[in-house]
């Protein structure tokens, strides 16, 4: 057995204990996703289609995992808003740390802001945005993001103290709180 197959094994027996969904074929691509990402140490799609165990071209592993990513009928936050349950159960007295940072994509026209929670030399999201245009954002832009995650987080969390972590700086190690 491929180590992706037996990853995948894994991460399926938990992730069906915790997300019910009506069509099962969309939470085995979101899993066989999961594996690619885990195992390719990356967002990026041809190192997530190299850690797919299928007997296809990369190229043809990239365009499907391209369609189940922009599949219209797929409800990310239902998804992972129950495995992030399950890894919040248990924190009711942790006094969290929040991280908003932003990254720019397609050459400037895109601008991704995330929210994560903090956890030891880890960050992990809570939340994110995509918002088109480059420079400075408004922070009300984002407004709906930022409420979802404070919506989310009193549910688990006795505190929240939120850092701002700029992305140049975070590439040369240096922290802003």
């Amino acid at each position: 057995m491929s180590s992706s197959q037996e990853l995948y094994n894994r991460l399926n027996t938990k992730l069906r204990e915790l997300v019910h969904v009506k069509n099962g074929k969309q939470a085995t691509n979101w899993i066989w996703i999961i594996v690619g990402i885990l195992q390719g140490q990356s967002l990026n799609l041809s190192k997530i289609a190299n850690n797919l165990s299928m007997e296809t071209k990369a190229e043809s592993r990239v365009s499907l995992i391209r369609r189940r990513l922009m599949n219209p009928y797929v409800k990310v936050w239902g998804f992972y808003k129950k495995v992030l349950e399950h890894v919040l159960a248990g924190w009711s007295e942790v006094e969290a740390d929040i991280i908003l940072d932003g990254v720019l994509v397609f050459g400037g026209r895109w601008q991704i802001f995330r929210v994560s929670l903090r956890h030891g030399c880890r960050a992990i999201p809570l939340v994110w945005t995509i918002v088109e245009g480059e420079g400075l954002m408004k922070v009300s832009r984002l407004k709906g993001m930022l409420e979802k995650a404070e919506r989310f987080l009193k549910k688990y969390v006795q505190r929240v103290t939120f850092l701002r972590m700029l992305a140049s700086a975070a590439a040369h190690g240096y922290n802003y709180a």
